[in-house]
């Protein structure tokens, strides 16, 4: 599990490497983020990791750069719109309560 301090390319890709270098290396990664997934595959790419085969990868978000990389991602997609309305509106009620969004997995590529 890495924490990334910051959502930036260079930590992006700090992480993908060092990632792509444990040894045994993993198999299967969950990316908090596409943004954190695609310099992973590139960097995998880079190294001549197969992927699915040797490594498979899923992001969170659904970005459209996901679908649109030279290997789709695979990722889980949640509605950004609807998070935010559903945020501000717990926000300024000041409501205790948990909202459940819905998502949808889109099946790239990299799984």
């Amino acid at each position: 599990m890495w924490n990334i301090p910051e959502s930036s390319e260079r930590f992006e890709n700090i992480a993908a490497k060092e990632l792509l270098n444990l040894s045994p290396r993993p198999n299967t990664v969950l990316c908090m983020s596409d943004l954190i997934a695609l310099p992973l595959l590139r960097e995998a790419k880079k190294l001549g990791v197969k992927i699915p085969q040797e490594l498979k990868v899923v992001g969170f978000d659904g970005v459209d750069e996901a679908l649109r990389f030279s290997l789709s991602l695979t990722t889980i997609h949640q509605n950004s719109e609807e998070k935010g309305r559903e945020a501000a509106k717990l926000f300024l009620d000041k409501s205790g309560d948990k909202v459940m969004l819905g998502y949808t997995l889109k099946m790239g590529q990299s799984c």
